[in-house]
């Protein structure tokens, strides 16, 4: 990247808050049920633990990233698209703790999470609000706001 004067601010969990969150966010990806996406490249949880990994590691998807872009700059029927590169500024700094509490707990427009929620019973439900309670608490910690 030739980005001049871009400042990046890296936050790297302490073992027992990644080995917790990571587990939290395996365990919900099988209770949404969610799929993996083959046109992102991003973190994508793995089923089971494959090779004692929870994502697919991180030079894999790099490197299919790279094949799937190479792919589609190469291909005749592409060529009247373009390729636009986008960073949102500070995306994860702005994501709202509350509002994010709120979508996965109360009120949420995405009817995968309303169903899921209504489906536990009560004893669930409650465990449910801890997990999602525990990784706020813990992103509120390592950033020190309740946003990011």
């Amino acid at each position: 990247r030739l980005e001049e004067n871009k400042v990046r601010s890296l936050v790297s969990l302490e073992c027992l808050e990644r080995i917790t969150t990571s587990t939290i966010l395996k365990q919900l990806t099988y209770f949404y049920d969610l799929p993996n996406d083959d046109l992102s490249h991003g973190y994508k949880v793995r089923k089971g633990f494959n090779d004692g990994f929870i994502f697919e590691p991180w030079l894999y998807l790099w490197i299919k990233f790279l094949s799937n872009i190479s792919s589609a700059i190469t291909n005749e029927s592409h060529s009247e698209y373009y390729i636009i590169k986008t960073d949102i500024a500070s995306f994860y700094d702005k994501i709202d703790h509350d509002k994010l509490k709120r979508l996965l707990l109360d009120s949420s427009p995405l009817e995968i999470i309303r169903s899921k929620i209504s489906a536990l019973d009560e004893k669930s439900l409650e465990k449910y609000k801890k997990i999602i309670s525990l990784c706020l608490k813990i992103a509120k910690d390592t950033v020190g706001s309740d946003k990011g």
